[in-house]
């Protein structure tokens, strides 16, 4: 592979901030539905007869993990689409 002749930076730099707070809610919206999914996923997996106790609890923990993940990324989104556009309303 080739070393490329542009950084990331020099990249993001000729993006057009539309386009860039245009995917920024749309990444929201995909995590909030992902975070969304990983409680249904946690709901099942806590209900499921088809594992041990102990394999319960370590799918229970990892979801539980992913969920504050996930919620950390939406507020994080969230927060650096407030910086990029100054306006606290574009996260909804």
């Amino acid at each position: 592979m080739g070393k490329s002749q542009n950084t990331v930076d020099d990249l993001r730099a000729i993006l057009d901030p539309g386009g860039y707070q245009k995917a920024a809610k749309q990444g929201i919206v995909q995590l909030k539905a992902q975070l969304a999914q990983l409680f249904f996923d946690l709901d099942l997996a806590r209900e499921s007869p088809e594992m041990s106790e102990e394999q319960r609890q370590v799918v229970v923990d990892r979801t539980e993990s992913l969920i504050r993940d996930a919620a950390w990324r939406i507020g994080r989104a969230e927060q650096m689409l407030v910086e990029a556009t100054g306006d606290r309303r574009n996260g909804d």
